[in-house]
């Protein structure tokens, strides 16, 4: 098992509101700008993500694979080559309108995850980091364990 897990706050699920999720719909890419290579570095095959759009957690998916890539994504069109730091993610869900997400209020009182009380507000991603590891977060990979468990367990997704 991968020893740092995140959540990528992607805006919105909506495609009119936000193009680039094409990409994590079609080619199951997600992607980072140069600022968040600190995200990057350590996430790795295996670490498993929770996308946040629309004041909830509605996506899980598991890092298949990290690379950097300075060609253009199609989908990307305000910005086709500015998140190089890139993730091929297996989905283990893609309908959002089907999913008991976790909302921004539960992720607050539930979990005590502050960063969800602005939801997200200019951060890209949150990492969640093995005790073991020493990196400096607000938050560890114990807490990621119980959302992770609480919305795979609640949408029923293996």
């Amino acid at each position: 098992m991968a020893k740092v897990d995140a959540i990528f706050n992607v805006r919105s699920f909506d495609k009119e509101k936000n193009p680039h999720i094409q990409s994590l719909f079609s080619d199951k890419l997600w992607g980072l700008s140069p600022r968040y290579k600190w995200v990057w570095e350590p996430l790795d095959i295996g670490s498993r993500v929770l996308f946040h759009g629309d004041k909830g957690l509605k996506i899980a998916g598991i890092i298949e694979n990290k690379f950097k890539n300075d060609k253009p994504v199609k989908y990307w069109t305000d910005n086709p080559t500015g998140y190089p730091y890139q993730f091929k993610i297996k989905l283990l869900n893609t309908d959002v309108d089907d999913i008991n997400p976790i909302y921004n209020s539960k992720l607050v009182k539930q979990y005590n995850i502050m960063s969800a009380k602005s939801g997200f507000f200019r951060t890209s991603a949150v990492i969640f980091p093995d005790e073991e590891l020493k990196l400096r977060t607000k938050y560890k990979k114990k807490k990621f364990d119980r959302i992770w468990n609480d919305f795979t367990k609640e949408n029923k997704l293996e």
